[in-house]
Protein backbone atom coordinates (compact mmCIF):
# COMPACT_ATOMS: atom_id res chain seq x y z
CA UNK A 1 0.00 0.00 0.00
CA UNK A 2 1.28 3.12 -1.19
CA UNK A 3 1.70 6.15 1.26
CA UNK A 4 -0.38 9.23 -0.10
CA UNK A 5 2.16 11.94 -0.88
CA UNK A 6 2.25 15.34 0.91
CA UNK A 7 0.54 18.44 -1.86
CA UNK A 8 2.87 20.69 -3.36
CA UNK A 9 4.07 23.70 -1.21
CA UNK A 10 2.59 25.92 -3.85
CA UNK A 11 -0.52 24.03 -3.74
CA UNK A 12 -0.84 24.05 0.25
CA UNK A 13 -2.82 27.55 0.80
CA UNK A 14 -5.85 26.74 -2.15
CA UNK A 15 -5.77 23.25 -0.04
CA UNK A 16 -5.95 24.25 3.15
CA UNK A 17 -8.90 27.22 2.02
CA UNK A 18 -10.62 24.08 0.78
CA UNK A 19 -10.86 22.24 3.88
CA UNK A 20 -11.45 25.46 6.02
CA UNK A 21 -14.56 26.13 3.69
CA UNK A 22 -15.68 23.18 2.39
CA UNK A 23 -15.48 21.09 5.60
CA UNK A 24 -14.95 23.31 8.87
CA UNK A 25 -17.39 26.15 7.77
CA UNK A 26 -20.08 24.83 5.96
CA UNK A 27 -20.61 21.75 8.83
CA UNK A 28 -20.41 24.54 11.96
CA UNK A 29 -22.67 27.12 10.02
CA UNK A 30 -25.28 24.31 8.86
CA UNK A 31 -25.60 22.80 12.63
CA UNK A 32 -25.81 26.05 13.78
CA UNK A 33 -28.26 27.32 11.69
CA UNK A 34 -30.24 24.20 11.72
CA UNK A 35 -30.81 24.30 15.90
CA UNK A 36 -33.52 27.74 15.08
CA UNK A 37 -34.31 26.70 11.35
CA UNK A 38 -36.96 24.31 10.56
CA UNK A 39 -35.69 21.20 8.43
CA UNK A 40 -38.30 21.91 5.48
CA UNK A 41 -36.56 25.74 5.25
CA UNK A 42 -32.84 24.74 5.69
CA UNK A 43 -33.04 22.31 3.09
CA UNK A 44 -34.53 24.27 0.95
CA UNK A 45 -31.57 27.38 1.77
CA UNK A 46 -28.95 24.33 2.03
CA UNK A 47 -29.78 23.56 -1.55
CA UNK A 48 -29.19 26.72 -3.15
CA UNK A 49 -25.54 25.74 -3.33
CA UNK A 50 -26.08 24.72 -7.27
CA UNK A 51 -27.14 28.17 -7.53
CA UNK A 52 -24.24 29.42 -6.01
CA UNK A 53 -21.51 26.99 -7.51
CA UNK A 54 -23.22 28.21 -10.94
CA UNK A 55 -22.80 32.01 -10.01
CA UNK A 56 -19.06 31.19 -8.89
CA UNK A 57 -18.07 29.21 -11.26
CA UNK A 58 -18.99 31.80 -14.14
CA UNK A 59 -16.92 34.22 -12.00
CA UNK A 60 -13.95 32.48 -11.55
CA UNK A 61 -13.78 29.88 -13.71
CA UNK A 62 -14.77 31.49 -16.79
CA UNK A 63 -17.69 28.90 -17.32
CA UNK A 64 -20.97 29.25 -19.53
CA UNK A 65 -23.91 27.84 -17.64
CA UNK A 66 -26.48 27.37 -21.09
CA UNK A 67 -30.48 28.41 -20.78
CA UNK A 68 -31.01 24.58 -20.48
CA UNK A 69 -28.22 24.48 -17.32
CA UNK A 70 -30.68 27.18 -15.86
CA UNK A 71 -33.32 25.56 -16.02
CA UNK A 72 -32.42 22.58 -14.50
CA UNK A 73 -31.15 24.70 -11.67
CA UNK A 74 -34.87 26.09 -11.26
CA UNK A 75 -36.23 22.84 -11.57
CA UNK A 76 -34.13 21.62 -8.80
CA UNK A 77 -34.71 24.70 -6.46
CA UNK A 78 -38.65 24.11 -6.76
CA UNK A 79 -38.73 20.56 -6.74
CA UNK A 80 -37.00 21.15 -3.10
CA UNK A 81 -39.59 24.17 -2.77
CA UNK A 82 -42.63 21.76 -2.90
CA UNK A 83 -40.84 19.21 -0.36
CA UNK A 84 -39.79 22.29 2.02
CA UNK A 85 -43.07 23.88 1.95
CA UNK A 86 -45.34 20.36 2.20
CA UNK A 87 -43.41 19.10 5.00
CA UNK A 88 -43.70 21.95 7.18
CA UNK A 89 -46.94 23.52 8.88
CA UNK A 90 -45.32 26.84 9.34
CA UNK A 91 -42.30 28.43 6.90
CA UNK A 92 -40.74 30.94 8.54
CA UNK A 93 -36.99 32.07 8.54
CA UNK A 94 -35.19 33.14 11.50
CA UNK A 95 -31.89 34.02 12.18
CA UNK A 96 -30.29 30.54 11.93
CA UNK A 97 -31.33 30.76 8.13
CA UNK A 98 -28.26 33.10 7.27
CA UNK A 99 -25.85 30.16 8.61
CA UNK A 100 -27.81 27.65 6.59
CA UNK A 101 -26.76 29.95 3.81
CA UNK A 102 -23.77 30.81 4.50
CA UNK A 103 -23.40 26.83 4.33
CA UNK A 104 -24.69 26.75 0.88
CA UNK A 105 -21.76 29.51 0.26
CA UNK A 106 -19.42 27.19 1.70
CA UNK A 107 -20.37 24.55 -0.18
CA UNK A 108 -20.41 26.12 -3.77
CA UNK A 109 -16.97 27.60 -2.80
CA UNK A 110 -15.61 24.25 -1.76
CA UNK A 111 -16.97 22.69 -5.69
CA UNK A 112 -15.54 25.88 -7.16
CA UNK A 113 -11.58 26.15 -5.31
CA UNK A 114 -11.41 22.46 -5.75
CA UNK A 115 -11.76 21.81 -9.32
CA UNK A 116 -8.50 23.10 -10.83
CA UNK A 117 -6.53 21.02 -8.55
CA UNK A 118 -8.46 17.59 -9.67
CA UNK A 119 -5.79 17.80 -12.64
CA UNK A 120 -2.88 17.48 -10.39
CA UNK A 121 -4.33 15.47 -7.39
CA UNK A 122 -6.22 12.49 -7.47
CA UNK A 123 -9.83 12.92 -5.90
CA UNK A 124 -9.30 10.83 -2.92
CA UNK A 125 -6.04 13.01 -2.39
CA UNK A 126 -8.41 16.13 -2.61
CA UNK A 127 -10.43 15.06 -0.62
CA UNK A 128 -8.20 13.79 2.55
CA UNK A 129 -6.15 17.20 1.88
CA UNK A 130 -9.82 18.64 2.54
CA UNK A 131 -10.81 16.72 5.75
CA UNK A 132 -7.67 16.68 7.56
CA UNK A 133 -7.65 20.56 6.99
CA UNK A 134 -11.28 20.47 8.47
CA UNK A 135 -10.64 18.13 11.40
CA UNK A 136 -7.76 20.41 12.33
CA UNK A 137 -9.39 23.46 12.31
CA UNK A 138 -12.64 22.03 14.15
CA UNK A 139 -10.86 20.28 16.97
CA UNK A 140 -11.50 24.15 18.60
CA UNK A 141 -15.22 22.06 19.49
CA UNK A 142 -12.61 19.02 21.19
CA UNK A 143 -12.84 19.84 24.49
CA UNK A 144 -16.00 18.83 25.66
CA UNK A 145 -15.60 15.50 22.94
CA UNK A 146 -14.33 13.41 25.12
CA UNK A 147 -16.93 13.63 28.05
CA UNK A 148 -19.72 13.92 24.99
CA UNK A 149 -18.93 10.34 24.11
CA UNK A 150 -18.75 8.86 27.03
CA UNK A 151 -22.18 10.42 27.78
CA UNK A 152 -23.56 9.74 24.38
CA UNK A 153 -25.77 6.49 23.77
CA UNK A 154 -23.91 4.42 21.91
CA UNK A 155 -26.22 3.94 19.21
CA UNK A 156 -25.66 7.93 18.86
CA UNK A 157 -22.25 7.43 18.32
CA UNK A 158 -22.41 4.60 15.81
CA UNK A 159 -25.27 6.88 13.81
CA UNK A 160 -22.57 9.86 14.10
CA UNK A 161 -19.50 8.01 12.81
CA UNK A 162 -21.57 6.21 10.07
CA UNK A 163 -22.72 9.61 8.70
CA UNK A 164 -19.28 11.06 8.81
CA UNK A 165 -17.83 7.97 6.95
CA UNK A 166 -20.38 6.89 4.56
CA UNK A 167 -22.82 9.67 3.23
CA UNK A 168 -19.90 12.22 3.73
CA UNK A 169 -16.43 11.36 3.45
CA UNK A 170 -17.86 9.14 -0.10
CA UNK A 171 -19.94 11.54 -1.20
CA UNK A 172 -16.82 13.67 -1.50
CA UNK A 173 -14.52 11.39 -2.78
CA UNK A 174 -17.35 10.48 -5.47
CA UNK A 175 -17.54 14.34 -6.10
CA UNK A 176 -14.61 15.08 -6.66
CA UNK A 177 -13.87 12.02 -8.45
CA UNK A 178 -16.59 13.02 -10.92
CA UNK A 179 -15.41 16.24 -10.96
CA UNK A 180 -12.11 14.97 -12.15
CA UNK A 181 -13.39 13.10 -14.85
CA UNK A 182 -14.76 15.99 -16.79
CA UNK A 183 -12.93 17.22 -19.23
CA UNK A 184 -10.99 20.60 -18.37
CA UNK A 185 -13.07 22.88 -20.81
CA UNK A 186 -16.35 21.30 -19.54
CA UNK A 187 -18.44 23.16 -17.56
CA UNK A 188 -18.29 22.28 -13.58
CA UNK A 189 -22.14 23.34 -13.34
CA UNK A 190 -23.85 22.06 -16.27
CA UNK A 191 -21.70 18.66 -17.27
CA UNK A 192 -21.98 17.43 -14.18
CA UNK A 193 -25.73 18.22 -12.59
CA UNK A 194 -27.69 19.09 -15.64
CA UNK A 195 -27.26 17.12 -18.62
CA UNK A 196 -30.21 17.84 -20.56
Amino acid sequence: MRRMPLPDRRDLPALVFTGLVGIAVYNVALNTGENSTSAGVSSFLVNTAPIVTAFLATTFLRERLRIWGWLGILICIAGVAIIAFNSSQQIRLSAGSLYVLLAALAQGLYFVSQKPYLSRYTALQCTSYAVWTGTLALLIFSPGMVRDLQTAPLSATIAAGYLGIFPAALGYVTWAYTLARVQPHAPLVSSTWFQL
